[in-house]
């Protein structure tokens, strides 16, 4: 089983938020992953200076690349929360559809074949018309997707039925479940019980710990039930990275080796 970061879970955290473009420090979170024996890290790209974004130039790739090649850590996802402020499925003036095509091209170039798009919180479908209109956006990209071979993984906080239904809804390979632990089991769900109903469609997953109802909080203090989820993973098969999208405060160095023995006991126990 091989282990990722969400970018900037190395750094400093970006308070009040956990999740932020490290627009100043991306470069040495290669460094730091490599030393702690993770395998990858998937890339953020969020509305807020978009453009400034190392992915969104020539230069950047670049960049991306060469520190790919030196560290050995790789970038084949990247979590696209540009559309959780500006959904495909309330795009009037077609703009995020044109962000959209552009990130595939540009996220290919540096190796990425995996980008979440997220369908919870601000862009949570509300009406049988919005999720006509995230199928139909999505698959209008369908022989773009297939040029660059990236495929989509969609993040929900349905249940697993009801996510299992929506993916298949789109009627196309190219799309599948990217679970988070922690969001799903906010809601009071199994992530055991989830897995044997998304394991079919199952392109990645998020580790992160949340109690019911409650907002995100150190990997094993939650409800996240990785005790039975990381062993059955494991039992089907699982051979994609296990992202780590995980609370920290003030050490993020020392949470993520505790991280990575909490998730290794679960495994080690199988």
């Amino acid at each position: 089983m091989k282990f990722g970061i969400m970018q900037g879970r190395l750094l400093p955290r970006p308070y009040l938020k956990l999740k932020a473009f490290p627009h100043t420090l991306w470069r040495d979170e290669f460094y730091l992953a490599a030393n702690l024996g993770m395998s990858c890290i998937e890339w953020v790209f969020e509305a807020d200076r978009y453009e400034d974004n190392p992915i969104w130039d020539n230069d950047g790739r670049k960049e991306i690349c060469d520190l790919v090649n030196k560290t050995g850590v790789q970038v084949p996802s990247l979590c696209a929360d540009y559309f959780l402020t500006n959904p495909l499925h309330r795009d009037a003036n077609g703009t995020s559809l044109k962000v959209f095509k552009k990130l595939v091209q540009k996220a290919s170039q540096i190796g990425i074949s995996l980008i979440l798009i997220p369908v919870l919180e601000e862009a949570e479908l509300k009406s049988i018309e919005e999720k006509k209109l995230l199928i139909a956006a999505i698959n209008s990209c369908d022989d773009l997707l297939k040029k660059h071979k990236i495929k989509i993984g969609l993040e929900t906080e349905l249940s697993a039925q009801e996510y299992s239904e929506l993916v298949k809804a789109f009627n196309n390979k190219s799309i599948g479940a990217y679970y988070d632990s922690g969001n799903l089991a906010c809601k009071g769900y199994n992530m055991k019980q989830d897995i044997e109903v998304l394991f079919p469609i199952l392109f990645g997953v998020h580790i992160k710990d949340r109690p019911f109802s409650g907002t995100s909080v150190y990997i094993g203090s939650g409800d996240a039930n990785f005790k039975e989820g990381i062993p059955l993973l494991c039992k089907k098969g699982y051979n994609k990275p296990l992202i780590f999208e995980s609370f920290y405060e003030n050490d993020p160095i020392g949470t993520m080796k505790q991280n990575i023995i909490e998730i290794k006991n679960c495994i080690d126990t199988k």
